[in-house]
């Protein structure tokens, strides 16, 4: 497996207090300024698109996390070697290497 070069850890997220959406890893900021800002329970289209956005992007890591050991596990199985394959392009994807 090739080496990640994305910060390693579990990702949070967080509001700064102009309600912008911070992702972090253990005291880090990774990425800022999403704008999920609402009131109450009140989301626009688009603050609604940006809070699930910011939430797929913290699930990330435990994500690649999981497809690697399943990685693991599809290339001992040679009746699974399409899904192999099709799991190691989106790891390699994820890694930028394609």
């Amino acid at each position: 497996m090739n080496k990640t070069k994305f910060t390693k850890g579990d990702w949070e997220m967080s509001l700064d207090i102009g309600g912008k959406t911070l992702i972090h890893s253990d005291g880090e900021t990774i990425c800022g300024g999403i704008d999920c800002k609402h009131q109450g329970n009140n989301f626009d289209v688009h603050n609604v698109e940006a809070e699930a956005n910011a939430h797929l992007i913290v699930a990330s890591p435990e994500m690649y996390r999981e497809l690697s050991e399943l990685a693991e596990w599809l290339k001992y199985r040679e009746d699974y070697k399409a899904w192999s394959e099709r799991v190691n392009n989106l790891l390699a994807s994820a890694r930028g290497e394609k």
